[in-house]
């Protein structure tokens, strides 16, 4: 019966004394019988449909009694106005400075009201009125890792706390040291039952035990929504001497995918969690204790960051972001709210992508040990039937890199369109001639085995991330300002492009000559095209037809690939 009141196991250390005393004043605060009206319990894709998208205070406000009621309003009104929660980024989470300590009769947690002058209740009101969410922080130990009052022994009444104050989100960080992975399980099962016998059982759970316990294995089936593989992340793209105790951005996503078969864990409303984002946040210097305020490291530049954000979209980790939204360059901006990048991030089929290739360094092109290649290559199948796909260069110098359609998505497929989700372009594909090899063969250094598909150039620590689709392209861009749809089709016998004026220029296929022409290569929606123009008529008269042109002989354009007419020059 006591059980059932306090809305689950009660943990075997929690004194007998203890859950007497508070017992009455538990069922005051939170409500009596609180758990007989709470809503029915949602099923996990409905609760996480895709990878969650977090503003995380911890990285820039992680203690120094920073995380307060007066930061965090200004950081949610950063994001709203930044438009980072139009992009996605809808939830703060708080960690630290929230808890003083418990009630002495009903052991529910006590708010620092110096910080936060009208609870955190207060906050998450003001966040709800915004369209945003509250995310919660505690842990499965005596102390979180802020020192504060942790849930061990009180899980039922932190999570109806977090509940009834309007939490949206809990964050459960192991906060101890290694146990018998049985008993992390156990721990973190206790607090998925209190959630789900609270006033909101649909409350997203974040299980944080680093890479203690294997989650991996059990998360989902204790109620969790996501679950952390690696330690905490620092401020660097690869791990160093200095830093050779913790995570890096590189160490985070090689630890995930050391996992056997991690990729078919993942699906809507589960997901592997690569630890907290460093994209925008400064660099800082204090050394290993990131408890002191701030994440230590070098920090990113522009292309590491860009390839940090592709990895954890790729691996359709949450993305909890913690850089300083109220100071936020345009580029970072960009690189956060990248829609094309996003799209990938939020596709309904919310896959995890596979390790696909390696090269430039290893025997064999799947090898377990992606660190000792040059380049990786990741893929996956979205839900409209495309592929995205990242190439990683992990080396210091420029990488080439042969992506071959054998290797992702459909293999049947002889064409693809292809689009470059960083650049906002589409690339021009040359069709190959069959060729023979293998992917074995390209990993170790040997020739090409390229049947169909394109080479890229990669950026040291920097990736090429692209969508695939084949056969038949997306729809073309709309006509610039000024421009019509045209439906009549030119041909010509060479290329236009170097010399930028031929002669015998014919129309539709009559062989008709019509006068001289002239032509310029131009680009237009990302697109390779050339302006074609007849001389000697008058200029009144003259028209400007704009070709997709092929990069490969015979150079024929089509009047399927005639895109727009601009009028008369």
């Amino acid at each position: 019966e006591l059980q059932y009141y306090l809305g689950g196991r009660i943990h075997h250390r929690l004194k007998a004394e203890a859950m007497m005393l508070g017992l009455v004043g538990i069922l005051v605060a939170c409500g009596t019988m609180a758990w007989r009206g709470q809503p029915p319990k949602k099923p996990a894709a409905e609760i996480a449909p895709y990878p969650p998208m977090h503003w995380h205070s911890w990285n820039t406000f992680c203690a120094e009694d920073m995380v307060n009621a007066s930061n965090m309003k200004e950081m949610a009104d950063a994001l709203m106005s930044s438009g980072m929660v139009a992009a996605g980024y809808s939830t703060v989470n708080v960690v630290c400075n929230g808890w003083t300590g418990r009630d002495p009769v009903t052991h529910v947690l006590q708010e620092n009201r110096v910080l936060w002058p009208d609870g955190i209740a207060g906050f998450a009101s003001y966040l709800h009125q915004r369209g945003m969410q509250l995310g919660c922080y505690t842990s499965p130990a005596t102390t979180n890792c802020c020192g504060e009052p942790g849930s061990l022994g009180y899980e039922a009444v932190d999570m109806e706390f977090f509940a009834s104050v309007g939490c949206d989100h809990v964050m459960v960080d192991w906060c101890r040291g290694y146990v018998d992975p049985k008993e992390t399980r156990n721990e973190y099962a206790v607090i998925g039952e209190a959630i789900a016998n609270s006033s909101n059982p649909n409350m997203l759970y974040g299980i944080w035990p680093g890479g203690v316990g294997k989650s991996w294995k059990w998360a989902a089936d204790v109620g969790g929504h996501y679950w952390r593989t690696a330690a905490d992340i620092m401020n660097a793209w690869e791990s160093s001497a200095k830093l050779a105790s913790s995570g890096s951005v590189l160490h985070n996503f090689d630890m995930a995918y050391s996992i056997p078969d991690i990729s078919r864990q993942t699906a809507p409303g589960r997901f592997t969690f690569l630890d907290q984002m460093v994209v925008g946040v400064a660099a800082n210097g204090k050394g290993d204790d990131h408890h002191k305020g701030g994440v230590p490291g070098p920090g990113l530049n522009l292309v590491e960051a860009q390839a940090h954000m592709s990895m954890w979209v790729m691996a359709a980790s949450p993305l909890l972001t913690c850089n300083d939204v109220r100071n936020m360059t345009a580029e970072i901006k960009e690189i956060l709210t990248n829609p094309e990048v996003l799209a990938v991030h939020k596709d309904p089929a919310a896959r995890m992508a596979t390790r696909i290739d390696v090269g430039g360094g290893v025997e064999e092109a799947h090898s377990s040990n992606p660190c000792a290649s040059n380049w990786s290559i990741y893929g996956k199948v979205l839900s409209d039937g495309s592929s995205a796909v990242m190439v990683l260069n992990r080396g210091t110098t420029n990488a080439t890199v042969n992506l071959a359609w054998e290797d992702v998505g459909d293999s049947m497929a002889t064409a693809y369109a292809v689009r470059d989700l960083w650049q906002h372009v589409n690339l021009t594909v040359p069709v190959a001639p069959q060729r023979t090899g293998s992917a074995v063969g390209r990993a170790a250094g040997r020739a090409p085995a390229l049947a169909r598909g394109i080479e890229l150039n990669v950026p040291p620590h920097g990736v090429r991330m692209l969508r695939l689709w084949p056969e038949a392209p997306p729809p073309p861009p709309t006509c610039p300002t000024g421009f019509t749809p045209h439906a009549a089709g030119y041909w010509f016998n060479t290329d236009p492009c170097p010399n930028n004026v031929w002669s015998n220029c014919t129309a539709d296929n009559t062989n008709t000559t019509v006068a001289a022409c002239t032509a310029k290569c131009v680009s237009v929606d990302g697109c390779v095209a050339f302006e074609l123009y007849v001389i000697g008529v008058p200029v009144e008269e003259r028209s400007c037809y704009i070709f997709l042109h092929s990069l490969e002989p015979p150079f024929t354009v089509s009047a399927q690939s005639l895109t727009c007419v601009r009028g008369t020059l």
